[in-house]
């Protein structure tokens, strides 16, 4: 299963193949690195997949950002439920651990979620002499860490805490 197959399944959300005629479209591309623009940003808005980023996981992950999720470690909660090791994050991905507002990210009211798709692991972006963790999660079992679950695709909290809230799809995603 692909991960719009993914999508499709788990929420009301649809991605249908563009038109020449259709003007705000996602455009997947071999870019560098893993990253999408939060949210449309008008026109042909790319999912940059390099050759290494090209799991159902992180293929969901980035197609998130491109329907308007942030990471779950931005938000403004974050710090009652994870601690951030800023001395070891790689110089140049610290925008990805950066705390948001509450005018920035919505919680919608549900609980932090250790494994949403859109949460990154300890172990993403360690700083390149150190082993330690980026983020640490206590005894919290969360996406990608080692002895966990890979993160395999959209479950059903991740539908539940923010498709059902963003798009406003309560009545028409059957899943959850």
């Amino acid at each position: 299963m692909s991960a719009i197959d993914d999508y499709h399944t788990y929420t009301c959300l649809r991605f249908v193949q563009a038109s020449a005629n259709d003007i705000n479209r996602v455009r997947f591309q071999n870019g560098a690195g893993c990253s999408s623009y939060v949210g449309m940003i008008g026109g042909a808005q790319p999912i940059n997949l390099a050759p290494g980023c090209r799991s159902k996981g992180i293929v969901i992950h980035e197609m998130g950002h491109a329907i308007g999720f942030q990471h779950e470690q931005s938000r403004s909660d974050r710090d009652t439920f994870v601690s951030l090791m800023s001395q070891n994050i790689q110089p140049g991905v610290e925008f990805n651990f950066r705390r948001l507002s509450t005018e920035e990210v919505s919680s919608y009211g549900v609980s932090y979620d250790y494994t949403s798709v859109m949460h990154y692991s300890g172990l993403v972006t360690p700083a390149p002499t150190t082993p330690a963790p980026a983020v640490e999660l206590g005894t919290v079992c969360a996406d990608r860490m080692p002895g966990c679950q890979e993160l395999q695709g959209v479950k059903e909290l991740d539908c539940i805490s923010n498709l059902l809230h963003i798009h406003q799809c309560v009545s028409t995603c059957g899943r959850c």
